[in-house]
């Protein structure tokens, strides 16, 4: 009698178990679930220029899921556009702990450190983004653009120069080599990609060209 006693113990047991992991599997679906609420509600308050709201949003979306990297990149663009740029960098980072290989984190995080005059930080974001997707235009055009405000002219029109290469119809990086071959001393050379910017529907070039390119 005791051993199977024991035997309808050991299977109460089990079915205790098991229904614990049922609840707590629910659980956290539904969390997720909730998550995912308030994670749309932000992101529909971001693109309607509600910020704060957004932040607050995403904020309850990450206490219900403490791994939601979506909801810390989009808030950290949110602080980006109120300005609060240390806010931004930390969700960037918190972004970059879950996913290495987001780029757009490392990218946006530059853009931060860049405005904080973090240039060797920026520099660094920009190249790690550049070393992750190779292809892609936009860590260059950040680069470049860091280079700039540096006066590294040469490496800031070799930057500008490659997101040319891959995207020939990029109007903003011929605009911007454009400041940089005229901070440099070659006018002629900025006209051209003036000239280029605005035949590809850049129309602030116009102003520079009627200015300096007569």
């Amino acid at each position: 009698m005791e051993r199977k006693k024991d035997y309808i113990n050991g299977l109460t047991g089990k079915k205790l178990i098991f229904t614990l992991l049922g609840v707590f599997m629910f659980l956290n679906f539904v969390r997720a679930q909730d998550a995912k609420y308030y994670f749309d509600k932000g992101k529909s308050e971001f693109e309607n220029w509600k910020y704060e709201n957004a932040i607050f949003n995403f904020t309850k979306a990450i206490e219900l899921k403490s791994d939601y990297a979506e909801a810390y990149y989009y808030r950290g663009n949110a602080y980006r556009e109120l300005q609060k740029y240390e806010e931004a960098i930390a969700d960037y980072t918190k972004v970059i702990e879950l996913k290495p290989d987001d780029t757009d984190a490392y990218n946006n995080r530059g853009l931060s450190y860049s405005v904080l005059k973090k240039y060797d930080e920026a520099i660094l974001d920009f190249t790690k983004a550049i070393e992750l997707k190779p292809e892609d235009a936009e860590g260059y055009l950040n680069r470049g653009f860091t280079y700039y405000d540096l006066k590294k002219y040469n490496e800031s029109i070799s930057d500008y120069t490659k997101a040319i290469d891959i995207n020939p119809d990029n109007s903003l990086a011929y605009y911007n080599r454009g400041f940089v071959y005229k901070a440099s001393g070659n006018i002629n050379k900025a006209c051209e990609d003036w000239t280029k910017a605005y035949s590809l529907g850049y129309s602030n070039a116009k102003e520079l060209l009627d200015k300096d390119c007569k």
